[in-house]
């Protein structure tokens, strides 16, 4: 167990504060951290089949809520690799597998050390399991494109990983609540008032329907298309 302490211990890390953060700042670095979630999540994978990731999305959606992920963008695995880790320890700790007692601050750190490393291992393996479970398209016989794919996942879970140690460490709670609180807000806002098609076009421009139920209600005077705010 020393090895996998010492093993966490190359890993990237945020470094704490040397003095209590003051609430203007704790504001400005959870301000920082969503930018960041939103930009990432614009990032789409290169390399990956369109058609394959909007089957997925569709099919998906839950799942992407659930665990604040954005599939086919470099944060396809949102904060599921963090999640798991968490869960695969306590279920290990309480059955007394790995003899750590929380309750001390040793045990803490010894729970904290795995956790990290354990979730960016899990990174590696869920990156590669959306690869060859065709979530991106078919890649058989093309092992360069395998290893494009997952690389760009596993880069992505891994700024998660930061991102929500940064937000422990300088921000407001953590990160996990932060991401499931945007993606869900992301949702919310695309359901009732986004302008824009399901092609990612402004309406007025293409004199599309708007995937938003206002501006969708506006341009067909449907009540209908107000069942989104109303449900």
């Amino acid at each position: 167990m020393s090895a996998l302490l010492q093993a966490a211990g190359y890993l990237p890390s945020v470094e704490e504060p040397d003095k209590e953060q003051t609430l203007k700042q704790m504001l400005t670095w959870t301000g920082i951290v969503l930018v960041l979630y939103f930009v990432l999540g614009s990032i789409d994978i290169y390399g990956a089949n369109s058609a394959a990731v909007e089957q997925a999305l569709n099919s998906l959606q839950t799942f992407q809520t659930l665990l604040g992920a954005q599939i086919g963008s470099i944060i396809t695995l949102g904060i599921g690799p963090i999640v798991t880790a968490s869960i695969v320890l306590q279920m290990m700790v309480g059955s007394e597998l790995l003899p750590w007692d929380t309750n001390t601050e040793e045990g803490q750190q010894k729970f904290q050390a795995t956790q990290k490393l354990l979730a960016y291992v899990l990174t590696i393996v869920q990156a590669f399991g959306y690869v060859l479970s065709g979530t991106f398209g078919n890649v058989t016989g093309s092992p360069a494109l395998i290893f494009l794919l997952a690389g760009q996942i596993s880069l992505g879970g891994w700024l998660i990983i930061m991102m929500d140690d940064l937000v422990q460490k300088w921000g407001f709670g953590s990160g996990v609540g932060l991401f499931i609180a945007a993606g869900v807000s992301k949702q919310v806002y695309v359901a009732i008032i986004s302008p824009l098609t399901t092609s990612g076009t402004l309406y007025w421009m293409v004199n599309g329907n708007p995937v938003g139920a206002v501006f969708r209600f506006a341009t067909t005077l449907e009540f209908t298309s107000l069942i989104p705010i109303m449900s």
